[in-house]
């Protein structure tokens, strides 16, 4: 039998991809919000890099690009990333329509 590999992303994000995070914590406020949402990385706090976790600032933009808020995360925390927001797009209606 054969078995296909499954595609692996090798490379880490970079500042200006945009990402889809994921908080599994049902009690932080913006939960369903970030995890809905797409947002793009503006930096990554290479200062405070601690215990092999890696600081990323995460901004997220309305319809019409003014920047909403800027969350801080871990590598941990970002389920997809890409430099190309329409692959993050298909993934988001997937998602919304259970797809």
């Amino acid at each position: 039998m054969k078995y296909l590999k499954t595609f692996e992303k090798i490379n880490k994000p970079k500042v200006g991809d945009y990402v889809i995070c994921e908080i599994v914590d049902k009690y932080y406020k913006d939960s369903d919000f970030v995890n809905s949402n797409i947002g793009e990385i503006v930096e990554i706090n290479i200062d405070r890099f601690q215990n092999n976790r890696l600081p990323v600032t995460v901004s997220y933009k309305d319809y019409q690009g003014k920047i909403i808020d800027s969350i801080n995360f871990e590598f941990d925390e970002i389920k997809y990333w890409s430099k190309d927001k329409s692959e993050l797009e298909h993934i988001i209606a997937s998602k919304k329509y259970n797809l």
